[in-house]
């Protein structure tokens, strides 16, 4: 079955949920578990960022992987650095940071709770708004 088929089909949409909420869902026990494992302490910043660029550097060789592996191919977008580095540099590694130390600090659970937070508030948002002006 071809990608683009099985991930239209509401079967392969409720299986690509489900193995992303799961694998979304346990990054948070398994950094914990990590920290502990690593003797990573709740003041120990500099180990904390190390390990997330570990993890992160993981995670592109994985998707590098498979990308060579479906023999996609890799491309680059003339005039896209300059937009990559500002969402990169502002909203991605500040938001990591700031996850990072409340992580450390707080259950895994609390965490989980937080982060699923800014999704819900902007789903929400224009949905009152709109009820609000009619």
């Amino acid at each position: 079955m071809k990608a683009e088929k099985f991930f239209t089909h509401p079967v392969g949409i409720a299986v690509a949920a489900t193995v992303t909420t799961f694998l979304w869902g346990s990054s948070f026990p398994f950094i914990k578990k990590s920290y502990e494992h690593l003797q990573i302490g709740k003041s120990d910043i500099f180990e904390q960022m190390l390990f997330a660029g570990y993890r992160f550097v993981l995670a592109a060789l994985g998707i590098l992987l498979v990308m060579l592996l479906l023999r996609k191919q890799l491309g680059y977008q003339t005039g896209s650095l300059k937009r990559l580095v500002k969402v990169g540099a502002f909203q991605t590694f500040l938001q990591y940071i700031f996850f990072i130390l409340v992580l450390a600090t707080v259950q895994g659970s609390k965490v989980l709770l937080l982060r699923g937070l800014p999704p819900f508030f902007k789903l929400s948002w224009p949905i009152l708004c709109t009820r609000m002006i009619h």
